[in-house]
């Protein structure tokens, strides 16, 4: 018997948490993008070093939630997995593209962008980054290695943007030779690269975030 692969289109609702007041005073706006195994509003507490007076942090929270341990307790979200991964990649970029158009919409102004990408997050704030309706000036990937993306074809996005890669000195997830090929690859197409490293390992570190509002 032969099996088919279909597929359909359908409605679904996903949610997004909001830190500062979105009003027309808002002048930038950063979007935290978690981890693997992570959920937005918790992620969205961790970042609030970010904020400041004309600042809003949004953080959207993956569209796949799970149980951590079999099937209860603690609850987590993934952006994607190796399983139909490019439609994946789809649903989520129309979905933060929907988050970014509404936010717009209430400033009544194009604000600034920024976009954090922790871990698994790295790879989404790239891809959104890159391919999405917002244009970020710069994205900041915390303890992520780099997607495949294919860079030529975003060489004018990426060099009028600042990409900053952060990463723990005891980070056991990512490894350092995975972000200096990351550096090479964007030194080669000619886009701003910084990177700071910190003493701690897989995580985030509020006095590092406080620091990257400055730059």
């Amino acid at each position: 018997m032969l099996i088919q692969e279909n597929l359909v289109e359908t409605r679904r609702s996903a949610r997004y948490f909001v830190a500062g007041e979105i009003n027309p005073s808002v002048r930038h706006v950063w979007f935290v993008l978690h981890g693997y195994g992570q959920l937005g509003e918790d992620f969205l507490g961790d970042c609030m070093p970010l904020l400041r007076e004309g600042t809003v942090l949004v953080a959207p929270e993956a569209l796949s939630r799970f149980y951590h341990r079999s099937g209860r307790g603690s609850i987590g979200a993934s952006w994607m997995t190796s399983e139909d991964r490019l439609r994946e990649i789809d649903d989520y970029l129309i979905f933060l593209n929907g988050i970014w158009e509404s936010i717009v919409t209430q400033i009544g102004t194009i604000p600034e962008l920024s976009i954090l990408g922790f871990s698994q997050g790295g790879a989404t704030a790239m891809r959104w980054g890159c391919r999405g309706e917002g244009k970020p000036r710069r994205i900041v990937l915390w303890g992520a290695g780099f997607p495949e993306v294919e860079l030529e074809a975003y060489r004018d996005r990426l060099s009028q943007m600042t990409l900053l890669l952060i990463q723990g000195r005891e980070d056991r997830i990512v490894s350092k030779s995975e972000i200096e090929k990351t550096v090479k690859k964007l030194q080669e197409i000619g886009g701003g690269v910084e990177q700071i490293y910190h003493s701690g390992g897989h995580e985030l570190r509020s006095e590092v975030l406080a620091d990257i509002v400055l730059k």
